[in-house]
């Protein structure tokens, strides 16, 4: 088995605090789309 010098050499260098920032950004963006098709599908369901 090779050594993870890969995994804990540059852990804290590859995640900066604007990448973890980008990805909640990224996450809440497609978490807010998602439900607003879900609610606009459900609005269109319950009207027709």
């Amino acid at each position: 088995m090779p050594t993870d010098d890969k995994g804990t050499i540059q852990a804290g260098d590859i995640l900066p605090l604007r990448a973890l920032i980008l990805l909640l950004l990224t996450s809440v963006f497609i978490s807010g789309f998602l439900t607003g098709v879900l609610a606009m599908l459900w609005l269109i369901c319950r009207g027709a």
